[in-house]
């Protein structure tokens, strides 16, 4: 869900956001390779191959696989019903992320970070769009939707098997899986204890709908957005965010010291 299709930090590192099909802030995912190819070009002209191999070596690459095919394609940004088996899209999106992997790893990277989906049925958007079950609807409640955080955790299992197989494949590569469901889900079940009041409407807006560039100077917001979950109704706050990081710092440690 990261707003950055490709995006070189001043730490080395690079970020992708593996997505099918083009929407606001993301490109089509092997025209992301392909901009990559044309950096290293440019690198090699200004610094020289070996140089800019050993760099590309250093790098940490972020990818961001699969949570905008979800929201934007499987659920038709929750227009309509799906019209895909979960598993059989879920085996879709696996095989454009080997092919993608497949290029990435031909391209010299050897430190990889990969988060999967976040627990997508708490999303703000998703609680608003989304068809709710029965329960929901009689309590008239804004509240996560079970079969669709079934999904993201199933798609999880998956990406975590593949990244295993790859590692075993490619051993002088270092891969790790980041992980947004487990710290996600903790602070929406148990937000007092980490000092929120609002758990499932952005601090943006309504709080309900607004994504992105819907959230700017001339949007309502929240007093306080330390006490929200959500920034906008499908980004973490700043807050959240760290908390994430925190929950995954020796995963992030592992992969900076190999």
């Amino acid at each position: 869900m990261a707003e950055t299709s490709l995006a070189k930090s001043r730490q080395g590192g690079f970020q992708m956001d593996f997505c099918s099909r083009t929407s606001l802030n993301a490109l089509q995912l092997f025209k992301q390779i392909d901009i990559f190819k044309e950096y290293k070009l440019r690198l090699e002209n200004a610094i020289g191959k070996k140089k800019a191999d050993s760099q590309i070596e250093q790098a940490i690459f972020y990818v961001n696989a699969g949570s905008d095919n979800f929201a934007f394609t499987y659920f038709h940004d929750g227009i309509g019903q799906p019209n895909k088996n979960p598993r059989d899209y879920e085996r879709f999106l696996l095989s454009f992320i080997r092919r993608f992997f497949k290029d990435l790893l031909e391209q010299g990277a050897q430190k990889i970070a990969v988060n999967g989906l976040p627990p997508l049925g708490c999303i703000p958007v998703g609680i608003t769009l989304l068809p709710q079950p029965a329960k929901n609807i009689e309590d008239k409640a804004r509240t996560c939707i079970g079969y669709v955080n079934a999904i993201s955790q199933d798609f999880n299992s998956m990406l975590q098997e593949e990244l295993e197989d790859l590692q075993s494949q490619h051993l002088k590569t270092k891969i790790v899986y980041i992980d947004f469901v487990e710290p996600l889900l903790d602070v929406i079940q148990n937000p007092h204890e980490y000092g929120y009041t609002e758990v499932n409407k952005g601090c943006c807006g309504t709080g309900l709908s607004e994504i992105g560039t819907q959230c700017n100077a001339t949007t309502s917001l929240c007093s306080d957005s330390d006490k929200y979950v959500f920034w906008d109704a499908a980004h973490p706050t700043e807050k959240t965010y760290h908390l994430i990081f925190r929950s995954n710092l020796a995963a992030i440690d592992d992969l900076i010291g190999s």
